[in-house]
């Protein structure tokens, strides 16, 4: 292939330094909206290491005029809690990371404030820490003021959990498309640092980061709009297409891992109603966990298929994985839990949510030689009687 002009390179370059401001953009917009959503949290959040030290904190509200950021990093969290109080959170610390689960924990005295309640609500991933979700729990005087206030106090306490689930399926939705933006990112920089490139492999590397980059603000969108109580307006998609396209957004990890998908899409698919970002979304949580299944496999197959039933859409995701444990088969679609060393324990949850959301389910199953996941959509009543 002939070496590119001066001209054809500088036009490359500019292409290619637009693509990354657009990268650049779209992360500063996610930074937006995680300092948004952290400044309606009643509360503090901390993370701390194995040793209980306070690695990272986040201030909300009222909680910065208490303190800094800085006075707390560095810090054991001991430091914060009366003897007493803090006897009775290492046990509940030890639990959270053996079990992996949110537990919830109160306590009286916080710092300065000797006397006030205080809820924890405690999540562990191995990979992160312990993240500690803080509020001063008010207490009523009197017991015509507790039922006065309870039911204001059940919601704020739903908005408080949702709003956390918000933030770490935020993190769980976005790394997929940052991660490949990284990836090609770095690859473009290498190539131009060595003087050795070619011109089209970098124009097919910023059609990938430009697609990605599209791919997070859409999730971005749709979370303000969550945020905003807004709805989502259905609309006819083709879950054929849909495959389609969750196949592009994973294809650099589907070359890296070197799985060979099979597809079997059955024709003449009748529409369903509902959001294509979303059922997207679906999908690709269900391909990664199931590259991530057969990554230390032999035989690393995958294969995604859709089928028309009486009253519904199917789309199967199988693999030649592991399988399903009878435990996990249990608990599989609770938020927060894993089996993975690094993961949130979101995307399955999140996924089930979506699918309900479309008045469809979301099924696990083990199958000979692998796990088999199933979404399941209605068909609109116009199509069914049409058939």
């Amino acid at each position: 292939m002939p070496r590119p002009t001066k001209a054809e390179l500088q036009t490359q370059l500019q292409a290619l330094q637009n693509r990354l401001q657009q990268v650049e953009q779209a992360l500063q917009r996610m930074r937006n909206l995680v300092e948004m959503v952290l400044e309606v949290l009643p509360g503090v959040l901390l993370l701390l290491n194995e040793s209980g030290v306070i690695t990272e904190v986040e201030l909300a509200g009222q909680w910065r005029q208490r303190w800094q950021s800085s006075q707390l990093v560095g810090q054991p969290v001991s430091a914060l809690l009366s003897p007493t109080a803090y006897d009775s959170l290492r046990p509940v610390l030890s639990r959270v990371r053996s079990e992996q689960r949110a537990i919830v924990f109160e306590h009286t005295g916080l710092g300065d404030d000797a006397h006030g309640t205080y809820e924890w609500r405690l999540f562990y991933r191995p990979s992160l820490g312990t993240l500690a979700l803080i509020r001063r729990l008010e207490v009523p005087h009197t017991l015509a003021s507790y039922l006065r206030d309870a039911p204001e106090q059940a919601q704020r306490l739903n908005r408080l959990t949702r709003l956390g689930e918000l933030v770490a399926g935020l993190v769980h939705e976005l790394n997929q498309p940052l991660t490949v933006i990284l990836h090609y990112g770095q690859g473009c920089l290498r190539r131009l640092a060595s003087g050795s490139f070619d011109t089209e492999e970098l124009r097919r590397a910023a059609e990938q980061i430009a697609h990605q980059a599209e791919w997070a603000l859409q999730i971005m969108q749709r979370i303000r709009r969550f945020l905003r109580g807004q709805s989502l307006p259905f609309a006819p998609v083709n879950l054929n297409a849909i495959v389609h396209e969750t196949l592009a957004l994973l294809a650099p990890e589907i070359q890296e891992l070197g799985v060979e998908v099979q597809l079997q899409p059955e024709r003449d698919l009748p529409d369903v109603l509902g959001d294509a970002l979303q059922l997207t979304q679906v999908l690709v949580n269900l391909l990664r966990n199931a590259l991530e299944a057969v990554a230390d496999r032999p035989q690393r197959q995958i294969t995604l298929s859709t089928h028309r039933l009486a009253q519904a859409v199917e789309v199967c995701v199988c693999d030649t994985g592991p399988g399903l444990s009878a435990e996990v088969l249990q608990r599989l679609f609770e938020p927060f839990f894993t089996t993975k060393p690094d993961g949130l324990g979101m995307g399955l949850a999140i996924s089930r949510s979506l699918v309900q959301a479309h008045g469809g389910e979301l099924l696990a199953e083990n199958i000979p030689g692998g796990a088999r996941f199933r979404v399941r959509l209605p068909i609109p009543a116009a199509a069914t009687s049409r058939s």
